[in-house]
């Protein structure tokens, strides 16, 4: 495959991932992807803006390229500006060179044209310094996203949910992936499996495909549930587990690698360390005398793919709306004049990442796209011989109710496995459902019908002393070693009788929300389009009255 081709295979990646999330399906096809993963406030958000650089506003005002930072042009524009009233080319040294000729319509279009530039410029400015990734305290990204980052002339963002809508504005990107994210999981924190596809084109980043995943936390944060680690955790593992899936393992330096989130979690899927790529970020946070050189030099713990160094803006360069290409050449500086990095700065920084990764990507997907060719063909044959007997089909035909029927029936097995087990595609943010609700009752309702018993330990003891003096008969009360286990045994069992009555209406309580989800799973399969022929006759016996 030639260069051309290489550079093609992420692009159609990104078609595939952009076909299975509109359909909602992956066809089980594992993609070559990279997903990003580490613990809250580890700097992946400041890694990914890093890599788009900076989004503007495309002024038309003038026509003419953008050349920013182009030497001898002060505005950051081509030197030679079209005049939109006469269409005559004019030069932008006119504006200092009084002394050439011009005509007195073409002067004053172009002083109305630099005073347009110049808010144009402003405003570009006021652009560049924007997040478009949301930031706070707490999980912030909390569902998918998918960001594909595509070499383009033309700068701007697009979502897969707002197709034709083009964004130009850091700021409208974050809004939408707030929104977006708030419109699935609510605004208490919640979590979903389900990404959001980002598409950002740039000339200023190399092709590249990433998954943002929601940063790992330890404890639940206001209406969070309480196994919000756990589920965050399952997210994590539905992408990292995959052969198919290179792990980024975003760690600070100013933690002790061994208590690295990122690593252990990639150490579990990839024990080797073939799938995982480190980054060390905070390097300038670490304290005086200490360094990162053993770890970026890949002596501490070793991975296949190594470890790369970036220094990212601070809160206080956030605030201050320090803009990321003034951060990029601080982060160059920083590893230049470090006596520990110097001498490996060039395999340093945000812009040897995003080169790396783009190679990385690019390898794996060639490597892989063998074994998923074959695969989508079987799949495709498979698909064609099911369209095939579809031509034949006739809906008196007894195989095929009875086929309908096992569909049925096995779709319904899923979705309770689903809905007990709390992985179902749908997130209910408005009420507990399901396995959720069943947990409550054991670790809630359970121990306070417990709490009710009635438990005098003055009557305790009088029965017991009772049933030891009973066992003895006539021989003398402490004169054994241990408590006879007949006495012990007559106490256990009235107490225990106690705890029939808390126990059976636990019973009775899961029982009844097993029926509930019972309900909902087979109200479920009745939607489907086989489901009104078959399912409402064995309804009845699927659900309990």
């Amino acid at each position: 495959m030639g260069n051309r081709g290489m550079e093609e295979l992420i692009p159609l990646i990104n078609k595939l991932q952009d076909a299975f999330s509109s359909i909602g399906q992956s066809c089980n096809l594992d993609l070559p992807q990279i997903a990003v993963v580490g613990g809250q406030s580890a700097g992946k958000s400041s890694v990914l803006e890093n890599f788009v650089g900076s989004l503007h506003y495309v002024g038309r005002m003038i026509s003419g390229r953008s050349r920013r930072g182009q030497q001898g042009s002060s505005l950051g524009f081509d030197e030679d500006l079209m005049c939109p009233s006469c269409g005559v080319s004019i030069s932008a040294r006119l504006a200092n060179d009084c002394t050439r000729p011009a005509s007195l319509a073409h002067l004053i279009h172009l002083h109305a044209h630099l005073g347009g530039l110049l808010h144009l410029r402003r405003q570009w400015s006021s652009s560049c310094n924007e997040d478009f990734l949301p930031r706070g305290s707490g999980i912030v990204t909390r569902r998918p996203l998918i960001l594909q980052l595509i070499n383009n002339k033309a700068e701007y963002a697009e979502f897969l949910h707002c197709k034709g809508k083009k964004f130009v504005d850091f700021e409208e990107v974050r809004l939408e992936i707030e929104a977006e994210t708030d419109r699935l999981t609510g605004s208490n924190k919640g979590i979903s499996p389900i990404p959001i596809n980002l598409r950002v084109y740039s000339p200023n980043v190399l092709n590249l495909t990433l998954i943002d995943l929601p940063g790992m936390t330890k404890v639940a944060v206001g209406d969070q549930p309480l196994d919000i680690e756990y589920q965050i955790r399952e997210m994590l593992m539905q992408f990292i587990t995959k052969e198919s899936c290179l792990i980024l393992a975003v760690t600070p330096a100013n933690t002790d690698l061994a208590n690295s989130d990122a690593l252990k979690i990639a150490k579990e899927v990839d024990p080797q360390g073939l799938r995982t790529i480190g980054v060390i970020t905070k390097l300038d946070l670490m304290d005086e005398g200490t360094d990162a050189r053993d770890i970026l030099e890949n002596k501490l713990l070793p991975l296949r793919r190594g470890y790369i160094g970036v220094v990212n803006r601070s809160q206080k360069d956030i605030d201050g709306r320090k803009d990321i290409r003034a951060a990029l050449a601080a982060e160059r500086k920083f590893f230049l004049s470090h006596p520990s990095y110097r001498h490996m700065a060039e395999r340093m920084g945000t812009p040897h990442l995003q080169k790396t990764l783009n190679q990385q990507l690019t390898n794996h997907i060639r490597d892989t796209l063998p074994g998923l060719r074959n695969k989508l063909q079987s799949q495709l044959l498979s698909l064609e011989k099911e369209v095939e007997e579809y031509k034949h089909y006739r809906p008196d035909d007894p195989t095929r109710k009875t086929k309908a029927l096992l569909q049925m029936v096995q779709q319904f097995g899923v979705d309770f496995e689903k809905c007990i087990e709390g992985s179902g595609d749908q997130v209910d943010t408005v009420e507990l459902s399901g396995g959720a609700r069943i947990n409550r009752i054991f670790h809630e309702r359970f121990p306070f019908e417990l709490v009710k018993i009635v438990f005098d330990e003055k009557e305790l003891r009088r029965e017991i002393s009772h049933a030891i003096k009973n066992v003895h008969g006539v021989r003398q009360v402490g004169t054994g070693l241990f408590t006879p286990d007949l006495a012990f045994e007559a106490i256990v069992k009235k107490q225990i009788v106690k705890l029939k009555e808390p126990c059976v209406k636990c019973i009775d309580l899961v029982i009844q929300e097993l029926i509930n989800t019972v309900r909902q799973c087979t109200n479920k399969v009745l939607q489907c389009p086989a489901g009104p022929a078959t399912g409402r006759r064995s309804n009845p016996g699927v659900t309990p009255p």
